[in-house]
């Protein structure tokens, strides 16, 4: 069961990594392009505080690729162990 509903799984890490990575990018991007009129003291802490959001965002992002991946790499060995040790009775 758990074989058979991976790729289903996997599409929907990939569907929710992608969105949460395109939304980040959007909202830098926002940050970005905002006028440079806001050159006061308060306004630099609103982009920092902003901008230090978006990098821990970014962070849990890049965490939870490194835990997928290694989702990943434990699922693929425990299937090429279950085949290379799996006796088809034939």
């Amino acid at each position: 069961r758990l074989t058979r509903a991976e790729p289903h799984r996997r599409a929907d890490f990939a569907a929710a990594a992608y969105a949460g990575q395109q939304a980040i990018g959007r909202e830098r991007a926002g940050l970005y392009a905002r006028p440079a009129g806001d050159a006061t003291a308060a306004g630099q802490a609103t982009l920092n505080t902003a901008l230090a959001a978006l990098d821990a965002r970014q962070k849990q992002l890049d965490d939870a690729r490194a835990v997928e991946r290694g989702w990943r790499d434990l699922i693929d060995e425990l299937r090429a162990d279950y085949l290379a040790n799996c006796t088809s009775g034939k």
